[in-house]
């Protein structure tokens, strides 16, 4: 998927407005001109917000953090990790279009990462990474000429799949030994692929 058009909207709560090669037209919310705790921690839940627009639903990041409060078991009202945003998008949609793919770090891992983004990008979707220093969920939306686009913050910016791969989260520890999917302390880390229409 490639970027069509963009439009300053003149809406601060959701400042860009762009429209996709596939037809799709993407709000990007700024976290930020919504209520405190979106102010504070409101990155995932506005990756959520563009990652429900890509399987038809619209609901703001304040809407979202409420429903995750009510319906993420585990949920303690801290910061979605990437798994929480994983299960946000699949339980709110009631589709399984959101898939979720671990961070190691290896050169292995990393590899697969980066064709898995592509590919997912190719079929007109879009990535979360879970990125460190500092902790932000970034929202890769499309490709472009030596790279991608990073909607984030109420607008795009230019960056590499190497790098935003490069630069996730490590997992800590081992899929298998998670005992809290909403506390980066165990090591949720990765990334979330999010396919338009279809289970990817």
């Amino acid at each position: 998927m490639k970027i069509k058009k963009t439009k300053n909207t003149g809406n601060k709560k959701y400042p860009k407005r762009v429209t996709m090669s596939s037809g799709l037209v993407l709000r990007i919310p700024q976290q930020k001109e919504f209520g405190s705790f979106s102010r504070a921690h409101g990155c995932s839940l506005a990756a959520i917000d563009i990652a429900l627009q890509v399987v038809g639903i619209k609901k703001n990041p304040d809407e979202i953090y409420s429903w995750c409060k009510e319906h993420l078991e585990g949920y303690t009202g801290s910061k979605v990790t990437i798994m929480g945003c994983k299960r946000a998008v699949n339980r709110m949609s009631g589709k399984n279009q959101a898939k979720y793919m671990t961070i190691t770090g290896t050169k292995k891992n990393r590899k697969k990462a980066i064709r898995k983004i592509k590919d997912c990008l190719k079929q007109d979707g879009i990535v979360l990474v879970e990125s460190d220093n500092p902790i932000h969920t970034d929202v890769l939306i499309a490709k472009r000429k030596g790279g991608v686009w990073d909607a984030t913050n109420g607008t795009l910016k230019k960056t590499t799949i190497p790098k935003m791969v490069k630069g996730a989260i490590k997992r800590k520890t081992s899929k298998e030994k998670q005992t809290n999917w909403y506390s980066s302390r165990d090591g949720d880390c990765g990334i979330v692929l999010v396919y338009p229409g279809k289970e990817g």
